[in-house]
């Protein structure tokens, strides 16, 4: 029989914790990531000329949102992203 590591058992539960975080933060509405994607297309099925536009503006409120929270919660990776998104779906709808 292989014994393991008594840290090994942390580190399998801390990496599954962290995926199933992943998972869920790329299931937000915000563009670029894949939630984000999915409220485009679906809203682009219905409202094709201004589907994007509004994609954009959940996606700049929802980085903005997770910029607060992120510091909120004392990190600095998470407001990192929410400013990235928010910065990305501002730029896009200035774009036009």
């Amino acid at each position: 029989t292989i014994t393991l590591p008594v840290s090994m058992p942390i580190l399998m539960g801390s990496l599954v914790l962290l995926n199933f975080f992943w998972t869920v933060f790329n299931l937000l509405p915000i563009f670029p990531m894949d939630g984000g994607n999915a409220l485009g297309h679906g809203l682009s099925i219905r409202w094709p000329r201004t589907a994007w536009t509004w994609t954009h503006r959940v996606g700049v409120v929802g980085g903005v949102l997770i910029l607060i929270l992120g510091f909120q919660m004392g990190t600095l990776f998470i407001p990192f992203y929410g400013a990235l998104f928010a910065y990305q779906n501002w730029q896009r709808l200035q774009a036009g």
